[in-house]
Formats: structure tokens, sequence, C-alpha cells
């Protein structure tokens, strides 16, 4: 019609912003206006704005109307273009070129272009009104039609990815691989993509773009394409599109790549090299940013780092379940599971544990305090100190290798995410942390203890009384002595127990619970179905009498 922008926007009631809202969203007096001028309906006028991705693939905040921030890659301040379809249409824009998630035309299979090549230049980044629209050419005159692009094979898997992402924002539901056992939105699906896409772009600004596994995604890309790095490390949350469209491609394929696996474990292996290559200094540790990633990406990270993690972080990131996440149990929390945990690990669940580690009780007490740790930012002293231990670091973190160093690690570390959490939920049927605090001088006197000998018949010699009150402390307050002399008397005492002693024994620790006013038995521990379906054999029984027939029934 030969006149400019501003008359006709004028002319049908639409704002003269510089970057007007009308691109987004059209209010309901512009767009009765707009159905007023034109004779088109108002559905088919707001299908030709942003709004008509809304909540797939990008977001609109609902008073404003402005675009979501947060919303992974969203929308563009600008506009990418094919000069092809630009050739067939005589100039006609493309509302999904306004994407962050497009980066390639299907139909011309081509690399979409970001600048004009000879202002370098974004293009379509506010309006302009007071010229007459030449769409085909760029302010400065070039004429974009005959811009070169990046031309590819049917089967590059850049065309694949821009199909897969195109169906996901289309469908509003993500459903291959990873996600096929899931209903996963098209935000959610495409936050997933943006994390792991950016740890990619990461790994590629400190080793440039043609390092990028798989090694096809480069293949038939000119030099100029892909010379030079991604313009900065990006952040595992930027929500900001890439700048270019050939680091979106590779991104995005790469993510793809990986999320195409049926599940975390072999999607984790398959992007080990990304976190492999990462460099601290120039970009984000992968673990950091994992709080406050999507947990689907995060667990992929976590499994990617599990093997170069020691035992300390594959318990706080829950390294051996099948969806690692990042630490999310505070102090008071940690308090809690401490108070329903002896400072030594239950027996029944050492014994199931420690298949190929000394049983000592060194090393249940450092189960005892691996199992604060799980999930949890606290720090190993102070999860000892929670038990009433007192171990210096260097002492803790050598326990915490040799538990790693077994056979059994992984079921091992997984039955404890598994305790931590029952205990986290269900609570303890005894408040260790109360038993530590009590009292036991009165628990068992020399006089009571003759009267039970001599009930017994036993040959046990009368100094053991010591080991006898030693071991009754041992059963009600799931602690013990860590002298080593006081620990070989009181196992030489257990192994010379009756089962008539052991009961009587029993019946004086409930008394005394009662006497200081305390409902609760004198021993418990969680049920070993806990510890179902994870790989670890039955231990040997290699006690005899009535330890390991009870430690049986307790199964």
């Amino acid at each position: 019609m030969d006149m400019t922008v501003g008359v006709l926007a004028r002319m049908v009631g639409l704002s003269v912003a510089t970057r007007p809202a009308w691109i987004r969203w059209i209010g309901p007096d512009e767009l009765n206006a707009l159905e007023a001028a034109t004779g088109v309906s108002g559905v088919s006028i707001q299908s030709m704005t942003l709004q008509a991705y809304d909540t797939r693939a990008l977001g609109l905040q609902p008073i404003s109307h402005r675009l979501d921030p947060a919303f992974p890659f969203g929308a563009l301040p600008r506009s990418r273009f094919c000069p092809r379809c630009l050739r067939a249409t005589q100039g006609r824009w493309q509302l999904g070129w306004r994407l962050g998630w497009s980066f390639l035309c299907v139909e011309h299979r081509c690399l979409l272009v970001d600048v004009c090549p000879n202002c370098g230049k974004h293009q379509r980044r506010q309006q302009n009104y007071s010229r007459t629209p030449t769409p085909t050419k760029c302010a400065c005159g070039c004429d974009l039609i005959g811009v070169r692009s990046q031309t590819l094979g049917d089967e590059h898997p850049f065309v694949e990815a821009q199909r897969v992402v195109s169906e996901i924002i289309a469908g509003e539901v993500a459903t291959f691989g990873i996600f096929a056992t899931m209903h996963t939105s098209a935000r959610e699906a495409l936050t997933q993509i943006r994390s792991i896409a950016n740890r990619v772009l990461n790994y590629a600004s400190i080793h440039g773009l043609e390092a990028v596994q798989p090694s096809e995604l480069t293949d038939g890309l000119r030099a100029d394409v892909i010379a030079g790095k991604p313009s900065q490390a990006r952040h595992t949350l930027n929500d900001s599109a890439p700048a270019r469209a050939v680091d979106t491609a590779i991104g995005v394929s790469a993510a793809l790549s990986i999320l195409r696996l049926p599940d975390v474990s072999r999607a984790g292996v398959s992007a080990r090299w990304i976190v492999d290559g990462q460099n601290a200094d120039t970009g984000p540790a992968e673990l950091r940013s994992c709080g406050r990633d999507g947990a689907l990406s995060a667990a992929i990270a976590i499994e990617a780092r599990r093997p170069a993690l020691g035992p300390e972080l594959q318990l706080r990131y829950r390294a051996a379940v099948t969806m690692p996440c990042a630490p999310d149990i505070d102090l008071p929390r940690v308090s809690s599971i401490a108070a329903s945990l002896p400072s030594v690990l239950w027996r029944e669940w050492s014994d199931r544990l420690l298949l190929d580690v000394r049983r000592t009780l060194a090393m249940r007490r450092t189960l005892s305090c691996a199992t604060l740790l799980v999930g949890s930012t606290v720090k190993p002293v102070a999860a000892a100190r929670l038990l009433g231990e007192v171990i210096t670091p260097n002492a803790l973190n050598h326990r915490l290798w040799v538990l790693q160093g077994s056979a059994y690690w992984l079921p091992m570390c997984a039955a404890l995410i598994r305790l931590s959490d029952y205990l986290d939920a269900n609570g303890a049927l005894i408040d260790y942390g109360r038993r530590r605090r009590l009292d036991y001088s009165t628990l068992l006197r020399n006089d009571a203890w003759q009267q039970m000998r001599r009930s017994d018949g036993s040959q046990l010699r009368i100094r053991s009384v010591a080991a006898a009150r030693s071991y009754l402390v041992a059963e009600l307050g799931g602690s013990a002595r860590r002298d080593t002399q006081d620990v070989v008397s009181v196992a030489a005492f257990e192994k010379a127990l009756t089962s008539d002693l052991r009961t009587t024994l029993a019946v004086r620790a409930q008394t005394f619970l009662f006497e200081q006013g305390i409902d609760e038995p004198v021993s418990w521990h969680p049920p070993l179905g806990l510890l179902k379906d994870l790989a670890l054999p039955q231990p040997k029984m290699t006690r005899v009498g009535t330890h390991a027939q009870q430690t049986q029934c307790a199964g």
C-alpha cells in the first residue's frame, strides 16, 4: 500500500511504541479495532502474536503480558531468518523465527541466519514507524534473500533435533527416550534440554564446538560456521537462548542425544564427557547448580560425575539411587534423624552391609555417621557430634573411603539412603538422643548382678559386672566404649552369656527404662525389608547361639 508502518498502525488502532506489545499480545480494544478494520477474526489475529506459543515455547506474565525471563530460552528480542523462505514468500517473516528454540529451517535444511552479513546487526529488534517497509532488506540496504546460509543433509542431527523440539512445542508434551515413561509437559522437557545444552556449551566454551560429542554434529559444517567458541561460559540455569543459531543447534542436538536414552544411568554415562571436561574457573561446577536445576537433568549430571565423587559426596547427592539429587536436608532434619539413630549402627544392619569390611565398632559408627550425610549439607564431624561421637575429620574421611572400597559400596550406599529416608519419614521406636543423655549409674548394681549370676549358675567371674554393665549400656543406648580392653571384655562376656541370663538382663534393662519414665522397647531396628532387591547377599553366620538366631528372626 506504499505507506509507513506508523500510518497503518494508527489507522487500525495499534500502539506505536518502539517495542510494541502487539508483537507478543494484543489487548481487547486493539483486537476489536483490528478485527473491524481487517475483517480477520480475533482468534486468527492472536495466533499471529507470540501468545500462540505461551506456556509451550515461551512464557507471558499474566498481567503485564511481558515475556517471562525464567522460561527456558523463550523468545528472542530479535528475529533469525531463512533467506530461502524470504525469497519464496516475497519477504514474509515467520513468527517461529523469534523463538529461542528455532535454529534451523526444516523445509530448506539450512541453519537460520543470525545477523545481516553486511552491517552485522540483528534483524527486527524494534519497530520503525517512519519507513515504508521492505521486508526482504536490512535497514542498511543489504538484500537478505541472497545471504548465504549453511545447508545440511536430510539426515543431519540438527534437522532431527529441530523436528523433535518443534514436535514438543506443538504437542505440549515430550514422549521420546527418557520421557517415555512419564507425562512431561513441554516447558518441563525444554527445561531439561536447556540445562544439558548449557552444560554442552560450557564445555564448548573451553574446548570449541568441534570437540562436542557425538562428533557427527559438526560433520559437513563450514569452518566459518563453527569458528570461534560460544561467547561466554553459560551457566546451567541461563534461560536466555544462545546468541548464535549454530550454538543452539549444537547444544540442543547434543542434549537430545543424551535424553533419547531410556534411563538416568545410561544418560549419565553418555554425558560423562561433558563433566569430565568442565573447568570450574570458566563455568559452572556441574554439581553446584543441581540444587536449582530440573530434577532429571540434575540426576543425569550427578550420575555422570559419580565415578569421580568421593564417598561423602556420593551420599550427599544420593548417587547410588535411580534419581540422584542435590542435598536438601537442613540441620534440624539431620538432628531429628540423629535422634532416631544409634551411635553404633544396629548389628542386624551392620551384618548385612559390612560384607567384605571388618565389622568393627569403628566401622559401625561410620555407618551411622554416613546415614546422616545422606542428602544433607552437614559436615561429617558435625554429623558425628550429633551422635555423641568425637572424631577428627581425617579419621572419619579415612573410614568413609574404607567403606567405598567395598565391592558392595553402591548397594551399601543405596541401603543407607533408604535408611535415612525411612527414619526421616517414620522416626524410630526409640529416642536414641535421649538414651545417649541418660545416667546409667543405677542400671546394674553389684548386688543385683551377683544375684543374677547365682540364679543362672553361670561360671562368669565376679568382676564381669563391668562388662555386664557396658553390655547393657550398649543395648540401651546404641553406643559402645572405645577402650580396647573394655571392647574385648564385653565381646567375651557376650559370647559366654547363656540365653537365660541374657533374658534376665533384658528384663533389668526394661525395668530401668520404666524407672526413668520411658515407655520404649529395650532394643529395636528398622525393618530389614528395606534392603530387599539390593545386591547385598546374605552374610555368612559366623556366630553361633542366641545372637545369630535373633538376627535371623529380626529379618
